[in-house]
């Protein structure tokens, strides 16, 4: 149950991230040092989010478990795609604060 929630959120993190990666590198290529910000985008970025995203499926996943409701597998994949929603808009917005 939680596993296709799961997998679904970090695969949809994987590639916001890989599309962030890759502009980045495009638009700084030249750079002695903005070469490895790709990098850091995708390690610093990747292992919060996947830790997030692993606390928050269990977490729903209790919910459904407890209450005795059974998770059908596009449910499992909406909850997926709606944490990666959630994350970015809380990226989004974290970044100006501050500013």
């Amino acid at each position: 149950m939680w596993y296709a929630m799961l997998l679904t959120a970090i695969a949809t993190l994987i590639l916001v991230h890989f599309v962030a990666a890759m502009i980045a590198l495009g638009h700084l290529k030249k750079h002695r040092i903005g070469r490895f910000v790709p990098l850091v985008i995708i390690t610093l970025g990747l292992i919060p989010s996947a830790l997030a995203t692993l606390i928050t499926s269990a977490a729903i996943a209790g919910v459904y478990q407890t209450s005795g409701n059974s998770m059908k597998i596009l449910y499992g994949v909406a909850w997926g795609v709606g944490q990666t929603i959630v994350l970015i808009f809380i990226s989004f917005t974290r970044i100006l604060a501050t500013l």
